[in-house]
This record gives C-alpha cells, structure tokens and sequence, in this order.
C-alpha cells in the first residue's frame, strides 16, 4: 500500500475505533486485557481513547518475540479528590491526587469520572510518557464546564490502563476505600443541566465511491458528510450546542460509519447551531453497501447529552420526520 494511503486508513481506523463506541462495542473489549467490570461501565469518550490505544497497538509492525509479556493491569493504591471547585473562578480546575503500581510495563493511564445531582458529569485523567512500575501524581480536569451545576458530586468509578494495553475498570466502592471520593462545586453564575434536542439533519453525500479520493487529493480517502441542525434550551443559563454525531451502519449492524463535528465550530451561549458532521471512507476500511442511520447524539457545552436511536434498528425515534433520506451508499 503507498504510504500516504496507509498513513490515511491508519488515521481512518484510529478515528473509527474511537466513534463507534457511541453506537456499538466498542473494538477494546475484544483487543484489551480489561479486569474487573470491564468496559461497559466506562464512559463513551474515555472507551473511545481506550479503543485509540488498543487500535494504534494492533497497527504496529513491532512485536516482541522473547521474554515474558506482561499480562496484569495496574493497581491503584490511593485516591483523593480535592475538596472544593469554584466554576466562577477563570481557569479553575479539579484535580484528583492517586498512586498506582504496575508489576512491569509501568501505569500509562488512569481516568475516573464523577456525577452531580442532576446526573452531570465531570472527568479527570492522567497520561504518563516515562514507564513507572510505581508512580504517584495528579489527574486533572480538561476543563471545568463553566454552566456545571453546583453541589456534590461523587466519583462512581475508574479505569487504569498499563503500557502493555492491560486495563482494570474500578467501581465507586473500591474507590472509597483508597480516599476521598466526592467534592463540592460551587457556580454563582447560572448552570444548565438541560441536554440539546435535535431540530433537523440532512446527508450531504448519499453516494460516495470509494474507489474515488477526496477531490484534489491523489491518495487521500473521500469523506461521508451529514449536516445537522439543534437547539439548547438551558436552565437559569444556556451553555449552547458544542457538537454532534451521528452513526450510519448496515441493516445486520455489521458495519458501521461514524461521523461527528469539529466542537470548535460552535459558539458557546448559541441557543441554535449548524453543524456539519463528517468522516473519511475508502475500500481499505469500509465495506460496500447501504448504510442506515442507526443513531444520532447532540451534546452542549455543560456536558448534558441526548441521543436518538432508530426504530430500524430496535429504538425509539423515526428519523425520517427529521432527515429526508437516512442512507448512506458506499460503492465500491
């Protein structure tokens, strides 16, 4: 394969491991050693980065041929959250401080995830790039959403992953019994607990051959294109619409096409946002055929989430009242 198309599936399939998670399994369930509950009770966008890792590991030409391989996932021997955060503070954050062991490759990952009283998530991680088989930092919050609505909110679970791709799910129990699992957010200045609702959608390209690159391009693969219109209603605030996807997949589900928007393209406190959503395909990575849309997920700026599930495929929402055609052909 040239390399400028392998360096394009191999981007391909890092982003489709990482999008399918909001529709179906999601690929690191099967490829990752995972203990304890495994992946199911683990957030979508914290699966989708577990899935990234684990896809990146089985593209890689490098395997090792001698020695023992490490085959337990790390533990996490202490956990405490820090007790206050003030979202009305210009770059507050919250910060969780751990301890881990590993018994060879070194902790490469935690994340833990937290749920306030209207069912509002916050999520911290930490990343190491120096293999520690004994480390003690801090995971930190990308970003406190500044619309977070105030109270307490508990830590209810964990996942810590080594560099050998062993991972272990820890639930709220264990968690406090290592250290401080919960803390209080303060906002004086209005929060939105309200999820955005889906206005209407449109597939802007319902035919896309794949034998074809991406115009003006020589190798590059062609891009699956959706545009989608909704609006956030808030609470004694409006964060605004941030992103969207949308899931496109076969009648048997045995393939699927995920697409999402750039979050960068939306403006916070907008009631209403367009987006358009997209996502690239080619003969390497997708199969031919008719592609329904199975589900669509529109999130705002406070973090609040809202998903439809087509009746097509065994959910609730009949998409063609939103969409005026929900299939996507591929052809070879």
């Amino acid at each position: 394969m040239h390399s400028k198309l392998l360096r394009s599936a191999l981007t391909g399939a890092l982003l489709a491991a990482g999008l399918c998670i909001w529709a179906q399994a999601t690929p690191a369930a099967q490829s990752a050693n995972v203990a304890g509950a495994g992946l199911q009770a683990v957030p979508p966008h914290i699966r989708a980065q577990i899935a990234a890792r684990a896809s990146a590991r089985r593209a890689s030409t490098f395997q090792q041929t001698a020695g023992t391989l490490d085959k337990l996932p790390p533990t996490l021997t202490a956990f405490d959250a820090m007790a206050l955060v003030d979202v009305g503070v210009p770059g507050s954050a919250l910060s969780v401080s751990f301890k881990a062991t590993d018994d060879m490759s070194g902790v490469g990952w935690v994340n833990a995830w937290a749920y306030g009283p209207s069912g509002q998530m916050v999520d911290v991680s930490f990343a190491e790039f120096v293999p520690l088989t004994k480390f003690g930092g801090k995971m930190h919050s990308h970003g406190i959403p500044a619309f977070l609505e105030p109270g307490v909110y508990t830590f209810i679970g964990a996942y810590i992953e080594d560099f050998a791709g062993n991972g272990q799910n820890i639930d709220g129990a264990t968690l406090a019994t290592l250290g401080k699992v919960s803390f209080t957010v303060k906002n004086k200045k209005g929060f939105d607990t309200t999820p955005p609702t889906l206005v209407s959608g449109k597939i802007v390209t319902p035919r896309v051959d794949l034998s074809i690159p991406h115009a003006g391009t020589e190798y590059d693969p062609a891009f699956v294109q959706v545009a989608v219109s909704a609006t956030d209603a808030g609470n004694s605030a409006v964060s605004g619409v941030q992103y969207a996807s949308a899931v496109f997949c076969t009648i048997d589900s045995s393939a699927c096409i995920s697409t999402m928007s750039n979050s960068s393209e939306t403006d916070p406190l907008a009631s209403r946002a367009n987006l358009r959503l997209g996502t690239r395909v080619s003969q390497d990575m997708n199969q031919p055929g008719d592609y329904v849309l199975q589900s669509v997920m529109v999130v705002d700026f406070a973090g609040n989430s809202k998903s439809w599930y087509s009746t097509v495929f065994g959910g609730q929402t009949d998409f063609s009242t939103y969409f005026p055609s929900t299939t996507i052909k591929l052809v070879p």
